[in-house]
């Protein structure tokens, strides 16, 4: 079982998250939908739990749209089989150049 989750500082006109999973890297496919907070000036945190994942290296990204259909794609968190238990944080979000 893995545990994606992220947070928010702050959202403008966000519509909604697509949760993306893949088990090479490069072919992603939505894993769920998650509804934004519209405009939020506080922080929003969002988790989904990821029953079965299938690959011993499993990666994740976040698709996030606008209501105006706009949408950026958050950085790649790979995830090793061998810890799935274990929960993933990125952050900052949004960010720039680096996450952690």
């Amino acid at each position: 079982m893995a545990l994606p989750n992220w947070e928010t500082a702050t959202e403008t006109d966000n519509d909604y998250f697509d949760l993306e999973y893949s088990t090479d890297g490069e072919t992603f496919n939505v894993l769920t939908r998650v509804e934004g907070s519209g405009t939020a000036n506080r922080v929003n945190q969002y988790v989904y739990e990821h029953e079965s994942p299938l690959g011993e290296m499993n990666y994740y990204r976040l698709k996030q749209v606008d209501n105006d259909g706009a949408f950026a794609y958050s950085d790649v968190v790979e995830l090793c089989g061998k810890n799935l238990t274990n929960k993933a944080k990125v952050y900052p979000n949004p960010s720039h150049d680096v996450i952690n």
